[in-house]
């Protein structure tokens, strides 16, 4: 029997950390999904062996297992034509003993028969990307969303977590593929994905929001009525403000969620100057000029 190495299946080297091995799984699979590729065989195939890798290395003690295989097999290691690395565990049981052949099955992926037994095999997990408004992710919300199923879909309802950011997955069990022989079926993966917002900014937890004002309201200062994801607030713009200051709302931003911290809301000024001036404001600005006798450049 032949396997190619699961390390170089995902890209990985052999020391990889989980976290790693989990960001070269969701990349592959996002590349090699069937919904991206339809009707491309071999983009299948490669994503089922990612999937087949991945099952195998992000459990502990299914990559311990294969890690010693691994490395038991390095003496009979070749190159395949197509220049990656396999292994022929032809002689497992002579070496190892027939104990262990269930390790067969679960870490390689094909089957090893005792007694004419087959085992039943769970199904493939599924993965599916959601994109999602940024108050859908302040404050939470249930959506329905249709999972494509070879040639069929089903309509599922998906809840979504209060503070959840870019990147998030949520896992629905039992929802991915069905499994074979009676196995039981595979679950399904969703990654959120912020769509950007035509009044806020996300930047991290913290939001960002620009709000105009007149040369008479950053001179003389006041108060103005601004948009939160939470509902408007009065906010206080104090006497010569600048344009580009920040005024900071705290706890405006994403709400806490999972040990991250609330983020905060900053409120960018922009003073609007205006774009006509008749005789009689030129005067009056030329006196207030002569009164302030203000120069920013300092000359």
């Amino acid at each position: 029997m032949i396997k190619k190495d699961l390390y170089e299946i995902l890209g990985v080297k052999p020391d990889a950390s989980q976290e790693e091995i989990k960001k070269a799984y969701r990349r592959l699979a996002r590349k090699y999904h069937p919904d991206v590729n339809p009707g491309d065989k071999a983009a299948e195939e490669r994503f089922k062996e990612i999937g087949e890798a991945y099952d195998i290395l992000s459990d502990p003690k299914k990559r311990k297992e294969y890690d010693e295989l691994r490395e038991a097999a390095k003496g009979v290691r070749f190159t395949t034509s197509d220049g990656t690395s396999a292994y022929d565990f032809s002689d497992y049981e002579v070496r190892f003993g027939s104990d262990l052949g269930s390790i067969f099955e679960d870490l390689f992926g094909f089957e090893r028969e005792t007694s004419g037994v087959k085992r039943p095999i769970k199904g493939e997990d599924l993965f599916y990307r959601l994109a999602i408004d940024l108050r859908d992710a302040c404050h939470g919300r249930t959506l329905e969303i249709e999972v494509p199923r070879g040639g069929t879909s089903e309509r599922l309802k998906v809840t979504i977590p209060k503070g959840v950011d870019d990147g998030t997955v949520i896992r629905l069990a039992g929802k991915g593929a069905p499994g074979y022989r009676g196995g039981p079926p595979g679950d399904l993966y969703i990654e959120l994905e912020i769509r950007p917002d035509v009044r806020f900014e996300k930047r991290g937890r913290d939001i960002y929001y620009t709000l105009p004002i007149s040369i008479f309201d950053a001179i003389k200062g006041a108060k103005v009525k601004v948009p939160t994801l939470y509902g408007d607030v009065m906010v206080t713009i104090p006497p010569g403000s600048q344009c580009g200051q920040k005024l900071r709302l705290k706890g405006k931003g994403l709400p806490a969620s999972k040990g991250k911290r609330a983020g905060d809301q900053y409120v960018e000024l922009k003073v609007i100057v205006p774009k006509k001036v008749s005789g009689e404001a030129r005067r009056l600005l030329d006196e207030l000029e002569r009164i302030l006798q203000e120069n920013p450049r300092g000359e």
